[in-house]
């Protein structure tokens, strides 16, 4: 992923706003292929997240403009993607046909500075005009309503790959692995690839893969292999049904959690929306 202003700090806020005491109902529909669960709807995706930097970065730029100094951003399509390996929330994808194109290898990034060949402008060298910089970021991060600051933190809950009804896939999923004769086997499919295979097969520094081509046949075989048992012992349909479950419990019990999520979520948008409309963004 992009990162497209060094030093940029996390954004943390709460919003002060009473949160209603009902929960819109979660649009989100179940979708495996996906990995679709009910925190999406009030949850910011990398898209989101992405055009959240891209609109504040262009609050910066005009800043620094007023005092002369010339930082001027690259335009953006702020429908940014992480490419088909993740879902729209960066969660990494697991399919046969993914193994077969991609190995364990991910997909590029798409709709990016790199893919239009631009290049996004760091801090500037000069003293004084660093000191703009830092000023006018500050200020544009400052400018961001709380309540959109605060969608950036939704609720979480911990993973669900330790029920009982995970941990019995997993071990189905060990089982299936074991003809492929991978020495260091982990009983965990999450753990997969281990530390060998990754500096076996250059998964190192795994941003921006090379061209298909340079995939190798026997990274693609495990590869397939791994998406294959997965699917077979049940694994991800175990994980995926704990998920929701436990997701959806969540939510039906902190329905005033949830309302403020939702509102944020709308902040968010907006604020995203008006910033890059008024500036002219791309």
């Amino acid at each position: 992923m992009i990162v497209l202003v060094a030093g940029m700090g996390l954004l943390s806020a709460c919003s002060g706003a009473a949160a209603p005491k009902t929960t819109p109902p979660p649009d989100t529909e179940k979708d495996i292929a996906r990995w679709a669960l009910p925190f999406d709807g009030y949850s910011p995706t990398n898209a989101q997240t992405m055009a959240l930097l891209y609109a504040r970065s262009l609050v910066a730029s005009r800043c620094m403009q007023r005092d002369n100094v010339p930082w001027v951003v690259p335009p953006m399509n702020p429908e940014y993607s992480q490419g088909e390996s993740y879902n729209d929330y960066g969660f990494r994808l697991s399919s046969p046909a993914l193994a077969k194109k991609w190995g364990f290898h991910q997909a590029p990034a798409r709709n990016t500075f790199a893919s239009n060949g631009l290049t996004y402008p760091g801090r500037p060298t000069d003293p004084q005009e660093g000191a703009v910089y830092d000023r006018c970021f500050a200020d544009a991060e400052n400018a961001v309503p709380a309540d959109a600051r605060a969608a950036l933190h939704p609720p979480r809950i911990p993973s669900q790959d330790t029920t009982a009804d995970v941990r019995a896939a997993a071990v189905r999923w060990h089982t299936c692995m074991l003809p492929a004769g991978v020495s260091d086997l982990p009983d965990d499919p999450l753990d997969f690839p281990t530390s060998s295979l990754i500096a076996e097969f250059g998964l190192d520094g795994d941003a921006a893969p090379g061209a298909p081509e340079t995939i190798s046949m026997a990274e693609r075989r495990l590869a397939l292999k791994d998406a294959q048992c997965r699917e077979s012992s049940g694994y991800l349909d175990a994980l995926y049904g704990a998920e929701w479950a436990a997701e959806e419990a969540y939510i039906a019990d902190h329905g005033d959690e949830f309302a403020q999520a939702a509102q944020n979520m709308q902040a968010l948008r907006k604020y995203i929306s008006d910033t890059i409309g008024s500036l002219g963004g791309a």
